[in-house]
């Protein structure tokens, strides 16, 4: 999403399996910090936006990452979004979907965000 190079996965053990030829978007499991893939129009309860270095976007239920500066926000949704709907709010609201490059930055978001 966002250019930058990554060679990191983090797939639950099984995953992932593009489930009858209909999963194309990717679920960060808060259990494990592991991901899964699901259905483009499946509903998950939120989603993490991640916006540029310095990037402040001056609300609750953030958080900084000091190894890239990027500023990482929990967006609670209880009626569930999809993954569409997540990529436009979170561009609506001047960041993008959490692209998560390396083992870190995995691991990063799932403490911050329990």
């Amino acid at each position: 999403m966002t250019g930058e190079p990554f060679s990191f996965s983090n797939w639950a053990n099984g995953e992932p399996n593009d489930w009858a030829d209909n999963e194309d978007a990717l679920q960060f499991t808060y259990s494990e910090g592991s991901w899964n893939d699901i259905a483009m129009a499946a509903t998950v309860p939120g989603y993490i936006v991640e916006y540029s270095v310095n990037m402040n976007p001056g609300c609750d239920r953030t958080a900084v990452n000091p190894d890239n500066g990027h500023v990482y926000q929990s967006v609670s949704v209880p009626e569930g979004v999809t993954w569409d709907e997540g990529y436009a709010l979170a561009q609506n609201m001047g960041g993008y979907l959490a692209t998560l490059t390396s083992s870190q930055e995995n691991q990063f978001v799932f403490d911050a965000f329990p």
